[in-house]
C-alpha cells in the first residue's frame, strides 16, 4: 500500500484552501479537527492527537481528533496521513 497525505503550511497561500480563518500571519489561533481516513492508516497532526474511534456509518474508516491549545501562526498547520510506523 502506498497511499499517503502530507500537507505543512510553509508559506501563507498555501494554507488558504485549508485553514481560512487564521489568515494573517500575524494571527494565531487554536484549532480541533476531526480526520476520516482508512482505518489501516495513521494520521497525525501538529496537535495533540485527542482520540481515535471507528467511523459511525461508513465501515472500514476511522476518525481521528485532535486539538490545538496553544495558538500557532496557520503557516505552522501540518497534517500526514499513511501507513507510518514508529521505532
Amino acid at each position: 500500500m502506498l497511499e499517503w497525505l502530507f500537507i505543512i503550511c510553509e508559506y501563507l497561500f498555501h494554507c488558504l484552501p485549508v485553514v481560512v480563518s487564521c489568515l494573517p500571519v500575524v494571527v494565531s489561533c487554536l484549532f480541533s479537527n476531526k480526520v476520516t481516513a482508512p482505518s489501516d492508516l495513521t494520521v497525525l497532526m501538529g496537535a495533540s492527537r485527542e482520540s481515535v474511534s471507528p467511523h459511525p456509518t461508513i465501515q472500514g474508516k476511522s476518525v481521528t481528533s485532535f486539538s490545538q491549545k496553544v495558538p500557532i501562526p496557520s503557516y505552522l498547520l501540518a497534517l500526514v496521513v499513511g501507513a507510518l510506523e514508529s521505532r
